[in-house]
């Protein structure tokens, strides 16, 4: 799928950054002592994190205050520093790397060779700031009595503006706010290499960010580079002396600029909005996709016994487990049908399946495959009926007793991380010309795009419409769906008109096309430059938009309804389920937006 092709994009990409990335050494001036001996000192077990919970944020708040200021820092550990530090000219050398500044953290302790090595740091001239006005009152852990710790009180603290705005302006390379901008999620590595400086911005926000002001000390000139064909442009002519330019950051849009001379025109950011194509009609799509529903939910019925009620797949596997089940295992996966679709395909992995049957009508798994080559295909169209259908799979259960050692047996995470189940579990899924009738309103915004949809509302198929909302498709019936969907409209253009069109929004890829000729393919921009391919009067815009699995395979029912890591934990909840419940796991479904902001 669309997804796919752009793979080797996205890879290039990556893989041209993480080489640029890792040239030369990190250009950092500051080193934030660590604060980890403080930590040794309160940690307690049995409290777990709860015991620093207080340090540990006033250390996330530091260097949340240094990133978010676009000032580069290295961590300094009492224990490398005191085999490798020394105060040099005025600086703090740490191997082979020099600070100018050094910060003391909220902390009770230092070791005596930090307290020797700041007191010549600061005598020296060198840079020192506190954290908070907190200044340690033991060294090796032991409280001082001598006064020993009593010249950090003349260090000036962090937290005042005006003493950070100084720290910040002695950079080398560093960031003049524009008025009233707020660029505490803009980030900035600057490194040096054999080729010249570099410079990496990212903006980690939905804003657009204008006018951003970056100062470089001694440089001769800038270019940007264009990560996927490493083309340089320049965006300052060359001249010896401090530069400072102002660029323009697009939400989550990254930049790589270089020291590095080359012959391409300058390239300028207005430090202003773009100005934009508004499309005067909603785009609607070229054909409607096959659509796509995760079952997640059975009945089970153990050794040919009564089916149970409607349970959740993550609590029939823990109950499996846990009760070391071995014998035949019939599942039943109901759904509802409003409209009986032209096609339909059950679509599930092998398991180990001995029988299937679509009500009461046997089946079976061809050769054709979907989603990935482990998941089998099966035409169940001429056993549909209208109501409630159902699938049932039946299937010999097994687990050797080494699964249930390594699940129950206390055993080191690395042997659980290695484990492999005898009988495997999983959703099946139904794919077809369908939409799922499901009550808009009964979707529920929550954070990071995403939805909260209680399946008690109703998730019957019915018949598709005819069209398809480009700017949301999750709630207009197609919540579970993957892939690609190509969307069209007409725009009327005229010399002088925008030609910029913004994409905004949640998808993965997008292609852009102008009377069948490709504009760009949009990956990590949501911007496209449509001038040289618009004519006078009517043009037919194209989009083709794809997403990934994520509203197909979940997470669907965590806590958190879009959470930023995933783990097995997040889709199993092993041990977690009692007499039926489980805490963290959410009944309602949690999808995440799929469409553009039109």
């Amino acid at each position: 799928n669309l997804w796919q092709s752009g793979m080797e994009e996205f890879n290039r990409y990556f893989n041209n950054l993480g080489y640029a990335l890792s040239m030369g050494e990190e250009i950092a001036d500051v080193l934030l002592i660590h604060p980890i001996k403080t930590a040794w000192l309160h940690y307690r077990r049995e409290l777990h994190k709860e015991s620093v919970a207080g340090l540990d944020k006033d250390l996330s708040d530091l260097t949340y205050l240094l990133s978010g200021n676009q000032i580069p820092y290295h961590f300094g550990s009492e224990n490398i520093m005191t085999d490798m530090a020394r105060v040099h000219n005025g600086r703090m050398e740490v191997g082979r790397c020099s600070y100018g500044t050094v910060i003391i953290p909220s902390c009770e302790t230092l070791d005596t060779n930090t307290v020797k090595l700041l007191r010549e740091f600061y005598l020296s001239g060198g840079k020192l700031y506190t954290y908070k006005g907190s200044i340690p009152t033991r060294i090796d852990g032991r409280e001082v009595t001598d006064g020993a710790l009593d010249f950090l009180r003349e260090c000036p603290n962090i937290c005042d503006i005006n003493e950070f705005e100084e720290l910040k302006n002695e950079q080398e390379i560093f960031i003049q706010r524009p008025a009233e901008a707020d660029l505490t999620d803009l980030r900035m590595m600057a490194r040096r290499t054999e080729f010249g400086r570099s410079v990496y911005l990212t903006n980690l926000s939905d804003k657009e960010l204008y006018g951003i002001k970056i100062n470089v000390r001694d440089c001769e000139i800038l270019s940007v580079m264009n990560i996927l064909t490493l083309e340089m442009n320049p965006v300052c002519k060359a001249s010896r002396g401090d530069k400072q330019i102002s660029i323009d950051l697009m939400p989550y849009e990254s930049v790589l600029l270089w020291e590095a001379h080359s012959d391409g025109d300058i390239r300028e950011w207005t430090g202003e909005p773009k100005k934009l194509i508004k499309l005067e009609n909603v785009p609607v799509p070229c054909s409607l996709p096959e659509n796509l529903m995760t079952l997640d939910r059975a009945r089970v019925s153990l050794n040919g016994g009564a089916f149970s009620e409607l349970r959740p797949l993550e609590r029939i596997r823990d109950e499996l487990l846990s009760s070391r089940f071995d014998g035949e295992l019939t599942l039943e996966f109901p759904f509802e049908i409003k409209d009986i679709p032209e096609t339909l395909s059950l679509i599930c992995e092998p398991m180990g399946i001995s029988k299937i049957s679509v009500n009461g009508e046997t089946v079976t798994l061809g050769d054709d495959w979907a989603i990935d080559r482990s998941f089998r295909k099966a035409d169940i169209s001429k056993y549909l009926r209208m109501g409630e259908n159902s699938v049932e799979l039946s299937l010999r259960y097994h687990q050797r007793d080494y699964v249930y050692y390594v699940l129950y047996g206390g055993v080191s995470e690395t042997l659980r991380n290695c484990l492999v189940f005898d009988t495997e579990i999983e959703c099946i899924y139904l794919c077809g010309h369908f939409r799922l009738d499901m009550k808009k309103e009964g979707f529920i915004s929550e954070e990071n795009n995403a939805y909260r949809y209680d399946p008690s509302l109703g998730m019957a198929l019915e018949k598709p419409k005819k069209d398809m909302d480009i700017r949301n498709i999750v709630t207009d019936g197609y919540p579970f769906y993957c892939g690609e969907v190509s969307f069209v409209t007409t725009l009327n253009y005229k010399k002088g008109d925008p030609t910029t069109l913004k994409l905004s929004g949640r998808y993965s890829t997008a292609r852009v096309y102008v009377n069948g000729k490709r504009a760009d393919s949009l990956l990590f921009d949501r911007y496209v430059e449509l001038g040289g391919l618009l004519g006078e009067g009517e043009n037919e815009i194209r989009i083709e938009l794809c997403n990934n699995y994520r509203n197909l395979m979940g997470p669907h029912h965590g806590q958190i309804a879009e959470p930023m890591s995933v783990s097995p934990k997040t889709f199993s909840y092993e041990g977690k389920w009692h007499e039926g419940k489980c805490e963290e796991y959410n009944e309602c479904y949690a999808f995440v937006r799929y469409g553009v902001d039109i």
